[in-house]
């Protein structure tokens, strides 16, 4: 999967953007449960 943000943003605004993107994938393809690791743990938390 590739995206391209059609906006200005930060490096955290592309971190949520993608960890967004990637959740909304596992939804579209049934995925009923799903570990999610990544390196800032403050994003996986807020999202």
């Amino acid at each position: 999967m590739a995206a391209k943000l059609q906006f200005d943003c930060t490096n955290n605004i592309t971190e949520y953007e993608a960890c967004i993107l990637g959740l909304k994938m596992t939804i579209d393809i049934n995925v009923h449960e799903l570990l999610v690791i990544g390196d800032s743990d403050l994003l996986i938390h807020q999202v």
